[in-house]
């Protein structure tokens, strides 16, 4: 199959354009990782406050264990 041989100008993108794609290669990796410490720390503050909710429901857990223990007698 013969495809037609086109003659395509020769063309050059702007100086600003091609002083952009020059330095992205050194600005996307600290893009990328502004956005993953920014995810980071996200994730630490939910875990955070998951685990302290969970220790405030144990620490509630374990007064109501106490207000039920107090009816009964004291073992000796």
């Amino acid at each position: 199959m013969d495809l037609p041989d086109v003659d395509l100008p020769d063309w050059q993108a702007p100086a600003w354009v091609r002083w952009i794609a020059d330095k992205a290669q050194f600005v996307w990796p600290v893009l990328l990782a502004a956005y993953l410490a920014r995810r980071e720390i996200r994730r630490r503050r939910e875990q955070d406050a998951l685990r302290a909710q969970r220790r405030a429901e144990q620490t509630e857990a374990g007064r109501e264990e106490d207000r039920q223990d107090d009816d009964r007698p004291p073992s000796h």
